[in-house]
Formats: C-alpha cells, sequence, structure tokens
C-alpha cells in the first residue's frame, strides 16, 4: 500500500513561526505530499499580537496558493484555536471563519473565551471539519476544576463536550510522547485516530514528526477522508 508522508500541524509568520515561502521548500524538499499550515487564532484580545486574524487569514490563503504553484505542492492553510488550557487544528476555511465569527462580535471583550465556550460545541457539530487536539496538557481540568467551577468562562463539564468532539488527538507532538507511563490516554480519546506532528515553527525542525498515511492529502477536504481510518489506527502512524 503506498503511504503518504503529511503533517498536520505547522507555523509560520502569520503568527509564531518563520517565513512562509522557507517553510514550503522545506516541506518539498522534505517529500511531504502537502503543505498543511497552523497558525494560531487566539479568541482574547490580550495575545492578539501573536494570533492570525481574519485578514491575515485571507492574506495567507493567497499566499498559499502563490506559493503552491511556485514548488507545484498543494498548500492547505488550516489553524490551530486556542482554547483555555487545550488547543485544536481544524482545516476547513468555513470552520475558521465562524471562529472569527465569534471573536469579531467583541474583539475587546478580555472575557471573549466564555463567549467561545459556549458557542463551539455547536460550531464544532455542524461543521465539515476533522479537529485535531494539539498537544494535550488534559491535567488542567482535573486539578484545577470541579463541575460546576469557572475559569474564564469554562466549566470541566464544558470542556470535556468540547474534547469529546475532537476526530483526533497528537500521541506524538515535535518528536516527543504526549503520554508516558503513569500519564495514559484517557478514556474521551481512546477512540480516536492518533497522530504524529512536528509543531514547526522554524525551519529546519519538520523531521521531528510526521505521519505516513494511506490517503493521499493534497486538498482539506481530503482530511476528512481520515474518518475511514478511525477503527483501523494502526494504519496510520507517525
Amino acid at each position: 500500500m503506498t503511504q503518504y508522508k503529511v503533517n498536520f500541524h505547522c507555523h509560520s509568520h502569520f503568527s509564531d513561526g518563520d517565513d512562509m515561502e522557507k517553510m514550503v521548500k522545506e516541506y518539498k524538499d522534505n517529500g511531504f505530499c502537502c503543505c498543511i499550515f497552523t497558525d494560531h487564532i487566539y479568541p482574547g484580545s490580550i495575545e492578539k499580537s501573536f494570533s492570525n486574524t481574519r485578514y491575515k487569514y485571507i492574506k495567507q490563503q493567497v499566499l498559499g496558493k502563490e506559493l503552491s504553484k511556485k514548488y507545484d505542492i498543494p498548500v492547505i492553510v488550516g489553524a490551530e484555536v486556542a482554547l483555555y488550557y487545550e488547543e485544536f487544528l481544524v482545516f476547513n476555511p468555513e470552520t475558521i471563519s465562524r471562529v472569527f465569527d465569534i471573536i469579531d462580535k467583541n474583539p475587546k471583550d478580555v472575557n471573549v473565551y466564555e463567549t467561545f465556550f459556549n458557542e463551539l460545541p455547536k460550531l464544532l457539530r455542524e461543521a465539515n471539519d476533522y479537529p485535531i487536539l494539539c498537544h494535550p496538557t488534559l491535567e488542567w481540568g482535573y486539578k484545577d476544576f470541579h463541575e460546576n467551577s469557572y475559569c474564564n468562562g469554562m466549566t470541566l463539564n464544558k470542556m470535556m463536550e468540547i474534547l469529546s468532539l475532537m476526530k483526533g488527538y497528537e500521541k506524538y507532538n515535535s518528536g516527543n510522547s504526549m503520554f508516558w507511563e503513569g500519564r495514559e490516554v484517557p478514556d474521551i480519546l481512546k477512540d480516536k485516530l492518533s497522530f504524529s506532528n512536528s509543531d514547526c515553527h522554524r525551519n529546519g525542525c519538520l523531521k521531528l514528526g510526521y505521519n505516513m498515511s494511506p490517503i493521499k492529502i493534497e486538498t482539506w477536504q481530503d482530511i476528512l477522508k481520515l474518518t475511514e481510518l478511525e477503527n483501523k489506527i494502526g494504519e496510520f502512524r507517525g
């Protein structure tokens, strides 16, 4: 069976990463079937300087098309969306637009996380997307929250609801295991597809993590085909 080299988690100068063209060239030179960028989106206004914005995201899509043509490799522009202690990857431009819609309702509101948490489960249920939980911390909720306790508008129950809507999770990030002896994969993730991603921020670090996929990924719609593997996790390994 043909296997295709793919990394689902990478940053560029549109948030806190290296020059996007350098990264496209590195993807190409290292035999990846496509380039996927997932620059940060932070709902909180305090973090805006580190965050992609709607305007920058549109510019990134345009640049992605130009670089795809220049280097003859597909470029997919997704996003890494911040929760309070967790973050997840999405790839459908419509999903990302809806994330910006929530943020833009009250762009200067420091409590925008609360609005975001309340609307996110509905967005994820309706989205035609493949959300992946990245570099899971998980321990935050079990230590800091009880069932009806709030932290920036988030309850543990709400976070668990959001985690249940993830389609996959990073088992490895930047070459490091997210789970080790005494820190097992929680039940809420055990039926999800696991990934090994580089979380690359600088030129030269794509080698830190990638996946070999039986599905050739060339568009964000191709990522949706990963649902075919959800009962065959062994066929999709980093």
